[in-house]
């Protein structure tokens, strides 16, 4: 506390008062108490540490949205001037890396420049956009893309290379390991030096398959082993690339059958989807004010030309019905929707989230409300990415 009475100018020193202070300690304790999978070390040092970036983060989301930036910048920079702790059983000090760094550092940024928010494209100007959001866990924007250079590291591309290998040559033989572009799928050497020698310390690029080779089949799958098209388990079209309409292969629950939908009473396709603001059934995130304040209700994607047809407006509310039950929403009539011309027939598609609930800061009607009780054969996944509904005015 004096450390930070003496590098936070007033009147933002104010703000950080003994009391706040004291009770960290306790709160910082019920808070690993209740997520004992995000237990901090045992290390003395470290904790103290933590709780002053968990102080930092609740005085700056306590002031007022247009002075959040000053008080983050005076924070951040008190931040860096405190003691780095130890690691737990070495001598190299270093300073902790909980997520509060982050957003106390993030929120002193310019007012105009948002976290991970760089449109910059390079090295190769493909697409992948590394410095705009993340990509869990590594960064890395396409899987497997060791696939997509050479023997020797060369982009199989010149026009579209997804990585590339620049590592330094010794004799004809690699001698650092460096690659350019996206994130490499394991950071091992080309399979063959310059000079044609294979090495010892590569691998082949597949590196989730025991052979590392991509497989044209799936040994052991219960649809398998050769791939075939399939219609989801309610759908509006005919298969038009196989004689057999659904895979013989699902798991159906109790009342799948029962509860099956026709395009004669439901022609529109649906599917559901995840929000970045929400985590699952959103138990945890529609309680926090800030989120709920970004994604305040259950709402509906509709395209401009099924809300055109039926009448809807957006931001107007409508339902949503499926043969298991129905759920009611707010309209956002999107272009990024559009129908589609299947086999000579229009088709309409429509998305909607399902971290909603009964519960909660914010409360709706749940997707899966809607969502048929039927699975993938291998993986018991349920097919809620494409079932059938129809839609209405509320």
């Amino acid at each position: 506390q004096t450390l930070l009475r003496s590098s936070i100018p007033e009147p933002i020193g104010q703000t950080l008062d003994a009391q706040r202070l004291g009770f960290l300690p306790a709160y910082h304790d019920d808070l690993v108490r209740a997520q004992p999978h995000r237990r901090v070390r045992k290390d003395p040092g470290d904790r103290p540490q933590q709780r002053l970036q968990l102080a930092f983060l609740d005085v700056v989301e306590r002031q007022p949205r247009g002075e959040r930036a000053a008080h983050a910048e005076a924070l951040a920079a008190a931040l860096q001037m405190l003691p780095a702790p130890r690691v737990a059983g070495g001598d190299r000090p270093q300073r902790s890396r909980g997520r509060h760094d982050y957003v106390i550092l993030s929120a002193a940024a310019p007012a105009d420049v948002a976290p991970r928010r760089i449109l910059d494209d390079g090295p190769f100007n493909i697409g992948l956009h590394p410095k705009w959001a993340w990509c869990w866990p590594v960064n890395r924007r396409i899987i497997y893309n060791r696939a997509s250079v050479d023997l020797n590291g060369n982009p199989w591309s010149d026009r579209y290379p997804v990585i590339k290998f620049t590592g330094a040559t010794l004799d004809g033989k690699y001698a650092t390991s460096k690659w350019e572009g996206d994130v490499p799928d394991g950071g091992w050497y080309p399979l063959q030096n310059p000079d044609g020698s294979w090495r010892d310390d590569a691998k082949y690029p597949f590196i989730m398959k025991a052979e590392g080779h991509a497989l044209i089949f799936g040994a052991g799958r219960a649809d398998g082993p050769l791939p075939e098209h399939y219609e989801p388990w309610e759908s509006p079209v005919q298969n038009l690339l196989s004689g057999t309409e659904n895979s013989p292969t699902f798991l159906k629950g109790a009342s799948a059958d029962s509860q099956r939908g026709g395009p004669d009473k439901y022609p529109i396709v649906c599917t559901t989807y995840r929000l970045v603001e929400h985590w699952q059934a959103g138990s945890m995130t529609r309680n926090l004010p800030w989120l709920v304040e970004m994604q305040p209700e259950m709402f509906v994607e509709i395209s401009e030309e099924l809300a055109n047809d039926k009448g809807i407006k957006n931001g107007s509310r409508l339902i949503v019905e499926s043969a298991r039950g129905q759920v009611e929403a707010v309209a956002m009539v999107t272009k990024r929707f559009k129908p589609f011309q299947i086999d000579g027939k229009t088709v309409h598609q429509i998305g909607m989230p399902w971290h909603w609930g009964y519960a909660g800061l914010s409360t709706g009607d749940s997707g899966n409300k809607l969502t048929p009780h039927v699975g993938d054969a291998n993986t018991m996944i349920p097919e809620y990415k494409a079932f059938l509904c129809n839609v209405r005015r509320a």
